[in-house]
């Protein structure tokens, strides 16, 4: 066991001290529980096999004290610093997006709607509708947004559809260009399921290679969207 702990280089340097100041390579220094050498650095003996008591072994030596057991701490303590280095190597890789491919962002603001009826057809309590939808979004995503709605009412309250699909003009996050999202709404006996994403190569601009889907909340009679979006490296 080394009492304190040296480079490689300067163990090795301790071998040639300790063989000198032993008199000579081979050649045991004769103490009792411990060896001190020139440089005043304790090094136990080693137990022999089966007796339980601490001899020398032969070989290269500080003293009775073997070069190999002077290098091994500094080679066990080298492999415990490159595991620990390729663990946190690996979970930075793991944690890190691949080269190319672009980080998820998330936004939020508010937006206003304003919805045109255009045509109506109803039959058998089921009635279809044709709207001009038109928004303007304030926040990160500042932009304004036209469309065509379609809707389906039945003669069940509170269930209904509708599909969207509206092109939006302005800035997100600082970038310009434009994009379309897709809506598609569904709402059973008051259990709404509302999906709208970004229709897949609609980026323009700076927004070529956006990506992404939107939430809708109502609050108060106020629109607020949350957005995530991933914009791919041009």
């Amino acid at each position: 066991m080394v009492a304190v702990s040296f480079s490689p280089f300067f163990s090795l340097a301790s071998c040639w001290f300790g063989v000198v100041a032993a008199g000579g390579k081979g050649q045991y220094r004769d103490d009792h529980e411990n060896l001190k050498l020139a440089h005043g650095v304790n090094f136990f003996r080693l137990p022999a096999k089966g007796d339980g008591k601490m001899q020398p072994r032969r070989g290269y030596c500080i003293g009775r004290f073997p070069v190999w057991q002077l290098i091994a701490p500094h080679v066990k303590m080298i492999k415990m610093h490159r595991m620990r280095n390729m663990f946190f190597a690996a979970v930075i890789a793991l944690a890190a997006p691949a080269q190319g491919e672009a980080v998820m962002q998330h936004v939020t603001g508010r937006f206003d709607v304003k919805i045109t009826p255009e045509a109506s057809d109803s039959a058998d309590g089921a009635a279809l509708g044709r709207m001009l939808v038109e928004k303007q979004f304030f926040g990160p995503l500042t932009a304004q947004s036209r469309g065509e709605m379609l809707t389906g009412t039945t003669a069940v309250e509170a269930s209904a559809a509708y599909v969207l699909i509206e092109r939006v003009t302005g800035s997100l996050d600082g970038k310009a260009g434009g994009f379309m999202l897709a809506h598609i709404g569904i709402m059973d006996r008051g259990k709404p399921d509302l999906r709208v994403i970004i229709v897949p190569d609609s980026g323009s601009g700076a927004l070529k290679g956006l990506s992404g889907s939107l939430i809708i909340r109502i609050e108060g009679g106020a629109h607020f969207y949350e957005l995530d979006y991933r914009l791919a490296p041009q």
